[in-house]
This record gives structure tokens, C-alpha cells and sequence, in this order.
């Protein structure tokens, strides 16, 4: 495919395919997790819950199921970080090798798997509740454009009235110990 028109249509197609897709899969995680309440104990992230019920259903052979479809599941994006990292990375420091770069990248996350989900959730979280106002609001506006046009002021307003709820839900959704680290004690 050359043309811009074909290669829209068919990202678009593929995008609302990928959608419905991860959609279903989502729908069937959260019956599983709903199913599971009174059968298995509560944990603090649905990890042992996913190997509980792979167990459960599937006997020994579940645990190496599970894997497979996390592996599968989780490749996509993990490809997609990796090369986009190294892309960005790349054209920030062009004496840098791409190859050097994705290979700091996937052994960063090698590294950082090792430190268990819930030590990742626990920084990742506070990052994620701080970064997604921001996302967001920098999305809509984006996508307001043919409305609103390219004004800087609105985007620059936007932004620095979202931050302030942004950085706030982020020091909330650190973990419990570092809530009151150093604060003055109001």
C-alpha cells in the first residue's frame, strides 16, 4: 500500500479490530477476577489471582498457560516501548547506536522485572495518577485543533491549570509510608 487514503482506512481497521479484541479480553479478565472473589484469597494485585485461576481451571499445566498468554499478551507492548524508547532516544543522541539504546531498554526492564509487580506498582502508580490529567488533556486538546487551532496560550493554560490536580493525585497515590515523610506536620 502507497496510498495515504489506503494506509488510514487499513490502520484504522486494524486499530478497531486490536480495540474489540483487547476490549473482550479485558471483559473476560474482569469476570475471572469477579468469579474468583469467594473462591480464593485477596491479594494485592490480580498476579496471584491470574495463577490461582489458571491452576483452578487448567490443573499444573495452567501456570505454564498463563505464562504463554502473558508473554503473548504483554510482547506487543513491550516491542512497541522498546523500539519507541530506542527511536527517541536515537534521535536526541544520534552518536548513540539505536542497537546500544534498545538493548539498555530491554535490559532495564529485565532488570526492573526482577524487582516483583507490587515494588512496580508501588512507584509506578503515584508516576501514572501525575502523567494521566496531563495525557489526557494534551490528547483532547490535540484533537480540538481544527476547532480551536494551534494557540500555544490555550495548551500552555491547560496544562499549567492540570498540573497542579495532577501533581496532587501523584503525592496521593504514594505508598502509605511516604505520605507524611518530611511533611511539616499539618
Amino acid at each position: 500500500m502507497t496510498k495515504p487514503t489506503a494506509i488510514a482506512g487499513n490502520t484504522i481497521k486494524a486499530g478497531a479490530l486490536a480495540v474489540v479484541m483487547m476490549g473482550v479480553l479485558y471483559a473476560l479478565l474482569a469476570l475471572l477476577g469477579r468469579n474468583s472473589l469467594g473462591v480464593f484469597a485477596r491479594a494485592s494485585n490480580g498476579g496471584p489471582i491470574l495463577a490461582n485461576v489458571a491452576r483452578a481451571y487448567f490443573g499444573p499445566v495452567g501456570s505454564m498457560l498463563l505464562a504463554a498468554i502473558v508473554i503473548l499478551a504483554c510482547l506487543k507492548t513491550a516491542i512497541g516501548l522498546i523500539s519507541a524508547f530506542g527511536d527517541a532516544l536515537h534521535e536526541l543522541f544520534p552518536k548513540v547506536s539505536y542497537f546500544a539504546l534498545i538493548t539498555l531498554a530491554a535490559g532495564a526492564s529485565l532488570l526492573f522485572a526482577n524487582f516483583g509487580l507490587d515494588a512496580i506498582l508501588a512507584v509506578a502508580t503515584p508516576v501514572m495518577y501525575f502523567l494521566y490529567p496531563l495525557a489526557i488533556t494534551l490528547i483532547l486538546l490535540s484533537l480540538l485543533t481544527p476547532w480551536l487551532g494551534h494557540a500555544h496560550g490555550l495548551f500552555g493554560t491547560v496544562t499549567l491549570f492540570t498540573l497542579v490536580p495532577a501533581l496532587l493525585d501523584g503525592l496521593n497515590a504514594l505508598p502509605a509510608g511516604l505520605h507524611h515523610a518530611g511533611s511539616p506536620g499539618f
